[in-house]
């Protein structure tokens, strides 16, 4: 949810959760004879591009932490670290938090459908 940071909103980190499970999924498929060579190309291609996305993310903060540093006036009375760590890290908190209750919502609504059509 951070503006203006394109792959950091909620789509971005479900993409990013999403892409950086795969191996793992792949590897119990693996384990239980059902992978195949392709799928595991596809799963690295996926992987490298969630990998790329995280090292653009963090040259782009890296950059703008050296062009623009933040000094804030004595009222506030804070330093740098502590604010550059409330400025990144509470919206991408708030992201996960946002991703997560979407993710609940929508799978009680699944639950939901499923006992519905029971009935």
């Amino acid at each position: 949810m951070n503006v203006g940071l394109p792959g950091t909103g909620i789509g971005g980190l479900f993409y990013l959760l999403m892409a950086f499970s795969m191996p793992v999924r792949e590897l119990v498929m693996t384990m239980n004879g059902n992978s195949t060579v392709p799928r595991w190309r596809r799963v690295g291609s996926q992987t490298g591009l969630a990998v790329t996305i995280l090292g653009a993310l963090w040259g782009a903060a890296w950059l703008v932490n050296r062009l623009f540093p933040l000094h804030l006036s004595s009222p506030l009375k804070t330093t740098h670290p502590q604010v550059s760590a409330a400025l990144g890290v509470t919206p991408t908190l708030l992201s996960f938090i946002t991703l997560g209750g979407l993710i609940m919502v929508i799978e009680a609504l699944s639950l939901a459908a499923v006992f519905a059509k029971r009935r």
